[in-house]
């Protein structure tokens, strides 16, 4: 058996009413890559954070030592 699906613009195919029709193999195909990707997402997602809250405190500290090396208050 296979399913419906609503097709995409830009994607040419013979079906009609615009709906393409994908078999199991493929459905299960795509669920595995979209699983890949949203793991992958996922772990950038932790690091880009890591590295943007690293790359803060650095310009904190920065700022901060600049502020005391021109005896600057705040």
């Amino acid at each position: 058996m296979g399913r419906l699906t609503k097709q995409k613009a830009g994607v040419d195919s013979l079906s009609t009413s615009g709906f393409l029709f994908i078999n199991d193999k493929s459905l299960e195909k795509l669920k595995e890559t979209n699983q890949k990707i949203i793991l992958w997402l996922q772990r950038i997602g932790w690091m880009g954070f890591a590295f943007f809250l690293i790359k803060g405190l650095i310009w904190i500290a920065v700022w901060l030592g600049l502020a005391s090396y021109f005896n600057w208050s705040f």
